[in-house]
């Protein structure tokens, strides 16, 4: 989402991430990947609940996909911090609209897993909010 936040936010819309570590987690993670939109800190998990994001397992993470795909990230330089405090927790991306209605739900099957940026664009564009 980095490499397209300047195109989203033109277009009117915002973009927060939601983490599960404590506040000096969350300023760490900021600083190390560079990101630009607010980092949010969820030490509860209520919001991974209100979107059903799934968990792991330990077994979940040494999935022969989940480490082929960790070392192609290691191929490109992507380093992972120091992990949070729960680090089971499978990833989601929602599209929320202002009245809290959800335009867009995807949730991650693997540790590995990322929505294509792609797809995020392309329900951008079919709720409106973005042109394409």
């Amino acid at each position: 989402m980095r490499a397209v936040q300047d195109d989203i936010t033109r277009a009117g819309v915002g973009i927060a991430a939601v983490g599960t570590g404590d506040p000096a987690y969350a300023r760490d993670f900021k600083a190390t990947t560079d990101i630009a939109f607010p980092l949010l800190v969820d030490d509860t998990r209520a919001s991974y609940r209100a979107v059903e994001a799934g968990r792991t397992s330990l077994v979940g993470l040494a999935r022969p996909t989940v480490i082929a795909r960790s070392v192609r990230a290691l191929a490109r330089g992507v380093r992972q911090g120091r992990p949070g405090q729960a680090q089971l927790m499978l990833s989601a991306t929602h599209l929320i609209r202002p009245e809290g209605t959800v335009a867009f739900a995807w949730r991650g099957d693997t540790v590995a897993d990322t929505p294509p940026v792609d797809t995020v664009l392309d329900a951008l564009t079919e709720f409106g909010s973005m042109p394409r």
